[in-house]
């Protein structure tokens, strides 16, 4: 055995760096458990279906096509992506497929949380407060558009949050993460949700 094996440490395990691994895991667990309670909305099926219309059609509907009481009405389609991302699960998986996925973003975005609050915050109250955003946050755990965007403005937060403690949003100085508003505006209007 050579000397260097023999004098070198044991990285001892960092509850810290796992916290967030475990915490999305907990989630991602529990709400697969609960997945029938994602479906527990009625316009779940109604984005699948303008989904598969926009890859139907290759294009968005600048009509309501679906409804009977205002059928050719001018319509914006405003959450197309994840409309077809749903419609694309849904057709290679059916419904269990769409609740891995809404049960994905929601298990990444309190995983990113627990990332982003251990920063500042002991591992103790870190999940306390993702334990009261878990359940504030549980009635709108659907699979829905607005799941899908959970991830992105989580970080967009975290982002505008560590700027502001950095000196503030300027496009030059200590903190440039103000370039980031564009590209997750860009990902907010592009409809992930």
């Amino acid at each position: 055995m050579s000397e260097q094996v023999v004098h070198s440490e044991v990285q001892p395990f960092s509850a810290r760096a796992a916290l967030p691994w475990l915490v999305s895991l907990g989630v991602y667990a529990t709400v697969l458990i609960l997945g029938q309670r994602l479906l527990n909305d009625p316009d779940s099926y109604s984005h699948i279906e303008v989904g598969r219309w926009i890859m139907a059609h290759g294009a968005l509907p600048a009509s309501d096509p679906f409804s009977f009481s205002m059928h050719g009405a001018p319509w914006i389609t405003f959450e197309w992506l994840s409309e077809m991302v749903y419609a694309g699960v849904y057709a290679l998986s059916g419904w269990p497929g769409v609740v891995v996925v809404a049960a994905a973003a929601i298990a990444l975005a309190f995983g990113l949380l627990t990332f982003f609050l251990l920063r500042e915050l002991s591992p103790t109250l870190t999940l306390l407060m993702v334990i009261a955003a878990v359940i504030l946050s549980a009635p709108h755990m659907l699979a829905r558009p607005h799941v899908l965007v959970l991830p992105v403005m989580v970080t967009w937060a975290a982002a505008l949050v560590r700027c502001m403690d950095r000196g503030g949003l300027r496009p030059t100085g200590p903190c440039r993460c103000w370039s980031c508003g564009p590209i997750c505006t860009a990902a907010w209007c592009w409809r992930l949700g």
